[in-house]
């Protein structure tokens, strides 16, 4: 099975702390897709959220993959009620669908899924069902950011897929004993944020300038690549690509030279010093004060 899912937020917004090359051209976005097609990767993640990433997509992916989107927050200040809700669930994922030129999604996640406990008087999740009783896509799910996400959602609702983040630095949901749990339930697990926004791809000097506060960590991080005679690109990949909880593993590209690159990372055992840290300061992206 090919792990490698590809991410397109590039393509919609100019996304990532390593990013200067600011959002994918029309051209590149058809070589990546070729390549990706050509490569085995049969999977693509989007959301609504993702500027015109979903116009992108409908343009040029022509049937060839499975695609994930994810619903936005629902928006405030407004009188919902169940079948209000109901109807602007439908619309949107209807709306995404007529986007991405497509009869079905592979998966369509809640991108702020504690917006379920939020309207469960609502019966948020019972609409999200009725989209797969409909056919409009095969699994529904949550896209989470903390294990607490889950803890506050799981014993409520039961998602066909989840998709959260996990690297080198973040390994929340593996120490927290999530992966193991929502395998054992059969839930298809994704994940992604494996390079960090492309932190962990960073020059030391970079790392530095941008969190000088852990200037200890991008030390250590540069000592074990040595060692290990890694790059920083096949260590973030081989590290997650080792634990066989995960079904897929989502990674977003600027180039098809890019995904190439990832594509043929040769697989390697991990022998790294622990690196993880629960500091919420610098594993949250959403955190970052730069």
């Amino acid at each position: 099975m090919n792990k490698l899912t590809l991410g397109t937020v590039q393509f919609g917004i100019p996304y990532g702390i390593s990013n200067v090359h600011g959002q994918v051209s029309e051209s590149e976005i058809t070589e990546i897709l070729d390549l990706a097609c050509e490569s085995g990767i049969s999977v693509l993640d989007t959301a609504s959220l993702y500027g015109n990433s979903e116009e992108l997509l409908g343009k040029f992916v022509e049937g060839r993959f499975n695609l994930i989107s994810k619903i936005k927050e629902v928006p405030e200040n407004q009188n919902w009620s169940a079948e209000s809700l109901n109807d602007w669930l439908e619309k949107e994922i209807n709306t995404s669908l007529q986007k991405l030129n497509c009869n079905q999604l592979y998966a369509y996640l809640l991108h702020r899924p504690l917006d379920l406990l939020k309207y469960n008087d609502l019966k948020y999740f019972d609409s999200l069902e009725k989209l797969k009783e409909s056919g409009k896509t095969s699994k529904i799910g949550f896209s989470v950011y903390t294990p607490n996400d889950l803890e506050q959602l799981y014993s409520q609702y039961k998602p066909d897929l989840v998709q959260l983040p996990m690297n080198v630095l973040d390994c929340e949901f593996l120490k927290s004993g999530w992966l193991d749990r929502l395998k054992e339930d059969n839930v298809e697990i994704h994940v992604r944020s494996i390079f960090l926004q492309g932190l962990l791809l960073m020059s030391l000097e970079d790392q530095i300038l941008k969190f000088p506060d852990y200037s200890e960590i991008w030390v250590k991080w540069h000592q074990q690549l040595n060692v290990n005679n890694l790059t920083a690109i096949e260590a973030c990949w081989n590290f997650v690509d080792q634990y066989k909880q995960i079904d897929k593993i989502i990674v977003g590209v600027l180039s098809s030279s890019e995904l190439t690159e990832i594509s043929e990372i040769p697989k390697r055992e991990m022998d790294f010093i622990d690196l993880a840290i629960s500091d919420e300061t610098l594993i949250y992206p959403s955190n970052w004060k730069i």
